[in-house]
C-alpha cells in the first residue's frame, strides 16, 4: 500500500456495508506488510483521479492508502476460526497501524460526537464506564475492573496526534486465505489519540498473538493502558445492557471483560 496526507478537498468515504462494498470494488485500505510503502507531504488529494484511494478527513485534511498487488477484492470479514496463525494476522495488523501512524497528521479532523470521541479523551465515557462495571457486580469483579477503568482514564496521551482508524472491529477487517488483506470503513477516523484502535488486542488476540501485536507497535504503557480501557468500555455496557448490540457482540463482551482483566493483573 502507499499512504499519503495531505491537503485537498477529499471525498469521505461511506460507513458500514457500504464501506465494505466500496472497499471491495475499489480496493481501499490494503494492509501489505513488507509491501506497504508510505509518502507525505502530498498538497492535492488522489480521490477524484485514483479510484483505487480512500480518502478521509476534514477541514481539508485527508489520508489516502493505495493498494498494490493484493486481492483485496477477494476479501471476506475477518472470523477468527479462519486465522491458521494469529500471531502473523496481529503482526500485519500491527505494521498496518505503525505505518499509519507515521503519516503527518497536520490538519487532520479531530475527535468529536461526529465519531464518538474516538482518538480523544476515555473521560468522555467515564460516568457510563463506572455505572456499567457497578451494574456488573457480581458477575464481574468490580475491585479489578474498576482498577482497569481508572488506570486508563488517569493515563493522558501526550504525544503529537495520529491518524486513528476509530472503528478496528472483526467487521472492518478483511482477510484472504487466512491472512489479513485490507482494513476498511474509516468513517471514524481522525487525528489524536491511538488508544482506542488498540482494544482489538483483547477482543481478537490473545496470549502470544496480543504480545506479537504490541510489540510491533512503538506504544508506552501509559497508551496499553488506556487500550485496555477502550475495550472494557464497550464490553461492560454491552454486558450491562447500556448499549445496543448483536448476538456475536453479546457473547463476546464477557470473553472480551475476563482477557482485559486478566492482561492487566499481568502488566
Amino acid at each position: 500500500m502507499r499512504c499519503q496526507a495531505g491537503m485537498g478537498q477529499p471525498d469521505v468515504p461511506p460507513r458500514g456495508a457500504a464501506a465494505r462494498a466500496l472497499a471491495k470494488r475499489r480496493g481501499v485500505c490494503a494492509a501489505g506488510g513488507a509491501r506497504a510503502r508510505v509518502a507525505s507531504g502530498t498538497r492535492t488529494s488522489p480521490c477524484a483521479s485514483n479510484p483505487a484511494a480512500c480518502c478521509a478527513g476534514a477541514s481539508g485534511a485527508w489520508l489516502s492508502v493505495e493498494v498494490v498487488g493484493v486481492p483485496v477484492d477477494r476479501g471476506r470479514e475477518c472470523q477468527p476460526e479462519l486465522i491458521p496463525s494469529l500471531p502473523e494476522f496481529a503482526a500485519s495488523l500491527g505494521q498496518f497501524l505503525r505505518q499509519m501512524h507515521g503519516v503527518s497528521s497536520t490538519n487532520g479532523p479531530s475527535s468529536g460526537s461526529h465519531n464518538f470521541y474516538r482518538g480523544g479523551s476515555l473521560l468522555t465515557y467515564d460516568e457510563e464506564g463506572r455505572r456499567a462495571i457497578s451494574a456488573l457486580a457480581g458477575k464481574v469483579d468490580f475491585d479489578r475492573a474498576s482498577a482497569v477503568w481508572q488506570a486508563a482514564t488517569r493515563a493522558h496521551w501526550t504525544g503529537q496526534p495520529v491518524w486513528v482508524h476509530g472503528d478496528l472491529s472483526l467487521g472492518n477487517l478483511l482477510m484472504t486465505d487466512g491472512r489479513l488483506c485490507a482494513v476498511i470503513d474509516f468513517g471514524q477516523m481522525c487525528a489524536g489519540d491511538p488508544a482506542c484502535d488498540l482494544a482489538i488486542a483483547w477482543t481478537l488476540f490473545r496470549g502470544e498473538s496480543r504480545e506479537v501485536f504490541k510489540s510491533t507497535l512503538d506504544l508506552d504503557a501509559d497508551t496499553w493502558n488506556r487500550g485496555r480501557g477502550w475495550a472494557l468500555w464497550k464490553a461492560v455496557i454491552v454486558a450491562a445492557g447500556m448499549a445496543e448490540t448483536n448476538a456475536v457482540e453479546g457473547r463476546q463482551c464477557w470473553r472480551t471483560i475476563e482477557e482485559v482483566l486478566a492482561d492487566h493483573d499481568r502488566s
